[in-house]
């Protein structure tokens, strides 16, 4: 279906809008910028950010995104359709001075889907993380017009590794290493081919990691619920609430599919506005995404997402 004019001119005019705030927000000096929240700063958060949620400012548990799902919602590995592999790097702004990288394969088997993904963060002096994990999805009910109703599930192995200054000096500086288990579940319900709804909820068992004040040692449980409205195959918008302990954060995006192959992306959430694009092909898609740091300074994402047959069936109209 082609989208009216009237919608597409309307649609562009949104997205120029909330480019030029993050235009002037960039161009804000130093000082008038706020710190780096701490919601910012958990490493359980940055676990979940795609390059593409983060340009639609991480409002992703109700869209399908293929592979990379498996790091914000492991229900949406439905939409993999053939093998598919998937990988993104960040770097930049006050939280990613020495980068963070994460890939995953994905393969389907008719209407059951499965991946397998890591996670790896380095913080210098506070800290490096890997995470491994696995994960399943299951469509569970498909009705007509594309609607379904999908489960998932991922089990995490979380190491944080690194060193702290000690009193021995003929000792050295001493080292800590610790580990644990954890799990993450998701379901998204698509009634209507125009909504798809989604919610998740990552690290059911809680972890303090013995870091001796290397980093964010904490491993919370998150959850996170929302909700998408697809326009004709062309326009997203999607909100979703995220609760962390005592953290609550309401995250807002809009994508809008251009005439040629390009998506341009943008959203907003704890006062940050983040965008980007993503240009797609039959065989892989290549995203890039730019977001605030809190501190005057951008954090760039680059992402590369092969198909080795097809494309996957995205929750899309």
């Amino acid at each position: 279906m082609k989208l009216k004019t009237a919608d597409r001119s309307s649609a562009m005019k949104i997205y120029h809008f909330v480019l030029c705030v993050n235009l002037l927000v960039q161009c804000l000096p130093e000082g008038a910028a706020a710190a780096v929240s701490p919601y910012d700063e958990l490493i359980p958060i940055q676990f979940s950010r795609t390059t593409r949620s983060q340009a639609m400012g991480l409002s992703y548990p109700s869209i399908g995104e293929g592979a990379s799902t498996l790091f914000m919602n492991p229900a949406g590995l439905v939409a993999v359709r053939d093998m598919a592999l998937y990988g993104d790097y960040t770097e930049g702004g006050a939280l990613y001075p020495n980068g963070c990288a994460r890939g995953c394969l994905a393969l389907p088997f008719g209407k059951f889907a499965a991946a397998a993904g890591f996670f790896n963060k380095n913080s210098g002096a506070a800290g490096r993380w890997n995470v491994f994990l696995a994960g399943a999805a299951w469509r569970i009910i498909e009705g007509a017009k594309d609607s379904f109703l999908s489960i998932g599930a991922a089990a995490k192995i979380a190491r944080i590794s690194g060193e702290r200054s000690s009193d021995c000096d003929v000792c050295g500086p001493a080292g800590t290493d610790d580990s644990g288990v954890t799990a993450d579940i998701g379901i998204i319900v698509r009634p209507l081919p125009m909504v798809s709804i989604g919610c998740s909820s990552a690290n059911l068992f809680e972890k303090d990691f013995e870091t001796d004040g290397l980093a964010d040692g904490k491993w919370r449980r998150h959850t996170r619920v929302g909700v998408s409205w697809l326009m004709q195959d062309r326009i997203i918008v999607s909100w979703d609430r995220s609760y962390y302990g005592r953290m609550k954060r309401d995250h807002y995006g809009i994508s809008v599919r251009t005439s040629v192959p390009l998506e341009l992306m943008t959203g907003f959430y704890d006062e940050k506005v983040t965008g980007g694009m993503r240009f797609t092909q039959r065989r892989f898609d290549l995203s890039v995404a730019f977001s605030p740091d809190g501190e005057g300074r951008l954090a760039a994402s680059v992402s590369a997402e092969i198909y080795f047959r097809k494309r996957p069936e995205e929750i899309r109209q």
